[in-house]
């Protein structure tokens, strides 16, 4: 069985990150892009299970997180809350390169939000790591959901390169 997503929270270095989420009509798969996007990209490495892959910087830094699961098949919850974020952090993933529990995926009346589901055991805190985009870490140190927000649809990339045009920089590690 895999083993927990091991994170480490920081203060937060600069400003709220951009970040949106993007979903591909063509593809049936939502991609959230996080931070400013850079040429070369910065991918270092990934956590993945079977439909959703987190991609990851050098630094230990979120970039952008995938999943492949149809939004048809995505749990539907009608009292599903947005995340009271209470801080802003940057926050480090721990893990490289391995498969990951597969989340319970839920969302929304209006599929527009999707939580990732993944440790439910003992306390939580809420951290918004980049605009539409919430972490929460339980006491242990492992992450315990995901929660994007105003998800788009986007046909053929069109958006979602519209957005890293708009949020293009120099380095990916901050």
């Amino acid at each position: 069985m895999p083993e927990p997503i091991r994170i480490r929270v920081f203060p937060p270095t600069g400003p709220l990150p951009p970040g949106r989420g993007f979903y591909q009509l063509e593809e049936d798969a939502l991609y959230f892009q996080v931070g400013g996007f850079t040429k070369p990209l910065p991918f270092f490495s990934y956590l993945e299970s079977e439909t959703v892959r987190f991609d990851i910087n050098r630094r230990g830094r979120l970039i952008f997180v995938e999943v492949s699961l149809p939004r048809r098949q995505w749990q539907v919850e009608s009292d599903f809350e947005l995340p009271k974020a209470s801080d802003q952090a940057r926050i480090l993933f721990l893990d490289f390169r391995q498969q990951t529990k597969q989340p319970r995926i839920k969302t929304d009346l209006t599929r527009e939000s999707l939580r990732l589901e993944y440790e439910t055991n003992g306390g939580t805190h809420t951290f918004q790591v980049s605009a539409n985009l919430y972490l929460a870490v339980n006491n242990a140190g492992h992450l315990a959901s995901v929660t994007m927000t105003s998800l788009t649809d986007d046909l053929a990339g069109q958006e979602l390169t519209s957005f890293r045009r708009r949020n293009m920089v120099d380095s990916g590690l901050r």
